[in-house]
């Protein structure tokens, strides 16, 4: 079995890089704002704040995988020489983005009302407070729908400087910008507000990232029936994985909100901060391996890609077991900084436990990449039910 070509295996550490230093950086300015967040909004309305991140995670179905498709096949067709063929898949998901950012943005401020009131346990007086957040969420989770299908084309050029900091821009004066707001003597709302209007800025950014990076393709919304038939085809299985892993990730949550209180949300949440950031430092790294698997699959070349697999899979193996192990050891002096001397012994319990599968699922974030860069989202679609289901148990 030959070995990828030194070019490819240059460029891939070099995107896992750039990947990486990019979610660092995010990762840094969120670790240390968790504290600051709880401090300006208290524990209560920092619950509310995680239950907005939440209630848009559902949303994000209605895509119905094709960004993801739309870096597949649009890598697959740059990979041959067609960057026609690239523009309609661009186009395509687009137009449907468009759409499906309008209408969740839409059955979300619908359901506001209803979903302060009447589903999650929260306190009379932050009912409405919730309600108007959960509006202002919504546009701005339409916003970022349509933001994402720009960033599909450096990403599917596997061009990772320019999407590491573009991302690493925006997440990180997100979070400056939000607490700018609170210390200015903001709220929740103030926070909300701010976020639709860096998103708004975001969009405009991407945009132009988007036209710079490959001026050929075309940047406006328009319907190919042939190349939205392949990424609905390839979506609606990615739309199944993502269901389970919302429902593996998301329903301790929602379940906490309705039949205890949004406090809870927030002391749960902040060992899931921790958990799910060391998590994503090694995801981070792999995310390269999908536009890089999608391309060897445009060139035909399937020694390569098993080499790639079979390399990747055990390097972040490694890693995962370093970070994850270091946070089991110091779970309690981590919390402790967060949420005081007196945090309670199931929080350290839950960090340990998230910590520990962590290591043992850790193969799968290659198998992953790589299922989804060759089209392989049926499998992906029964490892994520199977997980969401083992969660709900």
């Amino acid at each position: 079995m030959s070995s990828p070509e030194p070019s490819i295996q240059r460029r891939l550490i070099r995107n896992s890089l750039w990947n990486f230093s990019a979610f660092a950086i995010s990762a840094l300015v969120s670790f240390f704002s968790v504290r600051l967040f709880i401090d300006q909004l208290g524990l209560a309305q920092f619950g509310l704040l995680a239950l907005l991140s939440t209630l848009t995670a559902p949303l994000g179905l209605l895509n119905f995988g094709l960004g993801q498709a739309t870096v597949k096949f649009m890598a697959e067709s740059l990979a041959r020489g067609e960057s026609d063929t690239a523009s309609r898949h661009l186009q395509n998901t687009l137009l449907f983005n468009l759409f499906i950012g309008l209408a969740g943005a839409a059955v979300m401020i619908g359901a506001a009302a209803p979903l302060a009131r009447d589903v999650f346990k929260i306190p009379a007086g932050d009912q409405h407070l919730l309600q108007t957040a959960i509006c202002w969420t919504a546009l701005t989770w339409a916003v970022m729908q349509v933001s994402a299908t720009f960033t599909a084309v450096p990403t599917a050029q596997q061009n990772f400087r320019v999407v590491s900091l573009g991302t690493t821009l925006f997440s990180t004066l997100n979070i400056v910008l939000s607490l700018l707001a609170l210390f200015m003597g903001g709220g929740l709302l103030a926070v909300v507000k701010v976020r639709l209007a860096w998103s708004l800025a975001g969009l405009v950014g991407w945009i132009w990232c988007a036209h710079r990076s490959l001026p050929a393709v075309r940047l406006w919304p328009a319907y190919h029936p042939e190349a939205f038939r392949r990424g609905f085809g390839f979506g609606v299985w990615q739309t199944m994985a993502q269901l389970g892993g919302i429902v593996a990730n998301q329903a301790d949550k929602f379940l906490l909100g309705i039949f205890v209180s949004t406090d809870a949300v927030g002391i749960f949440n902040v060992p899931t901060i921790f958990f799910t950031t060391t998590y994503s430092a090694v995801s981070k790294l792999a995310d390269a391996l999908f536009p890089a698997f999608s391309d060897l699959q445009g060139r035909g070349d399937k020694q390569k890609s098993a080499h790639m697999l079979l390399n990747s899979g055990w390097v972040l193996s490694v890693m995962m077991v370093v970070l994850q192990g270091t946070l089991t050891v110091f779970a309690a002096d981590v919390l402790r900084i967060y949420l005081g001397h007196s945090v309670e012994s199931p929080v350290i319990l839950v960090l340990q436990i998230s910590a520990f599968l962590a290591v043992i699922s850790a193969p799968s974030i290659v198998i992953f990449q790589y299922l989804l860069g060759v089209g392989g989202t049926r499998w992906l679609a029964l490892m994520a039910v199977a997980s969401g289901t083992i969660n709900l148990a």
